[in-house]
């Protein structure tokens, strides 16, 4: 008798645990989501916790004397958000199996039929690329300093700026497609966006930035007069010659093309690496019975009935897919939102 029916095998813990730690994505990418540091929150909320300082001078102290207390300019302020849940379902029916030959393998091959256990692998991966998809989408947005419902894409869930009550930078138009520019004027425009970042940051230091471009934008780029003459001749001019590169280096930024979701064609986003804790991935608790109030996992994979995944009389199995992150963005008047160019449309 078979043992693909052993319910061992596809509890929550079973699979939630295959899940994070064997179930890939390798074609979705996750740029944004690299800046973020993953974290575990026991519980449906994260604290947010946003502290604020700055430098000042000191008095002159005569020799022989005892300095006086200076007033601390550091304050922090505690914020309460909620993480958002998104999931789908996986349900795999007798159809999908019976006589189905396994992808790649032959009729004549020891074992070329489907099984359980690879279907399911199969749904995992096909439902978590979406999962994925879906939070690097979050965590673009929280970048930009909103995020949004990912049901409808419009409503906001976490408004940062007006959660810390702070101001973003307004856009700076790069214009990337501006017919005879001057030398040196888009070297001039993106050290705008790094003093914007450099006074929301309010004197930390970051370890560098990088610049997230849509299409359209990252097209221009590429195309620029301003960028070509500074590589004419990096590698023999082999950087020219090709049709794409994956990122360049211009003007003190990492410039990169941004190809996945949540950011318009025509649009730069430009932000500081390496201050501690500005851009936190938080995973909540899942909401089902074993997961509540212990350390959120990344993925979560429930069957439908507690530990028992199976319809009745084997017509099939179901589980339920879910994730409840919140991405946060500690500082969002520090991240510099840019037009590649808001004067000339693009051909």
């Amino acid at each position: 008798m078979s043992t693909i029916f052993s319910n061992s095998d596809f509890t929550a813990a079973q699979l939630t645990t295959r899940a994070n730690d064997a179930v890939k994505t390798p074609f979705v990418e996750t740029l944004a989501r690299r800046l973020f540091r993953e974290r575990s929150i026991a519980g449906p909320t994260v604290q947010i916790d946003r502290e604020s300082f700055g430098t000042t001078r000191l008095p002159k102290v005569a020799r022989g004397t005892t300095a006086g207390a200076q007033v601390s300019t550091r304050s922090r302020d505690t914020y309460a958000k909620n993480g958002i849940k998104i999931g789908d379902k996986l349900v795999i029916t007798p159809a999908q199996m019976d006589g189905v030959r396994m992808t790649g393998l032959q009729s004549g091959d020891a074992i070329a039929l489907e099984s359980l256990n690879s279907l399911v692998d199969q749904g995992l991966a096909e439902k978590f690329a979406n999962m994925d998809y879906t939070v690097e989408e979050m965590c673009i947005q929280a970048l930009q300093g909103i995020v949004m419902d990912p049901t409808d894409g419009v409503t906001p869930e976490a408004d940062y700026p007006s959660l810390f009550g702070v101001a973003q930078p307004g856009y700076v138009d790069l214009l990337l497609r501006e017919a005879n520019p001057e030398m040196g004027a888009l070297r001039g425009r993106f050290r705008t966006a790094l003093k914007n970042i450099r006074n929301g940051l309010g004197g930390l230091i970051p370890t560098g930035h990088v610049a997230f471009y849509g299409s359209d934008a990252w097209e221009d780029f590429q195309d620029h007069p301003e960028l070509r003459d500074a590589f004419q001749r990096k590698d023999d001019g082999s950087f020219l010659s090709s049709n794409s590169f994956d990122s360049v280096r211009f003007a003190g930024i990492e410039h990169v093309e941004y190809r996945g979701p949540g950011i318009a064609a025509d649009e730069v986003i430009i932000a500081p690496m390496g201050i501690p804790g500005m851009f936190d991935l938080d995973f909540c608790s899942g909401d089902k019975l074993g997961f509540t109030n212990e350390p959120g996992e990344p993925r979560y994979v429930i069957p439908k009935n507690q530990n028992d995944p199976f319809q009745d009389f084997g017509e099939g199995a179901e589980w339920e897919l879910s994730s409840v992150p919140l991405p946060v963005n500690l500082r969002p008047e520090a991240v510099q939102r840019c037009y590649g160019d808001n004067t000339t449309p693009a051909e």
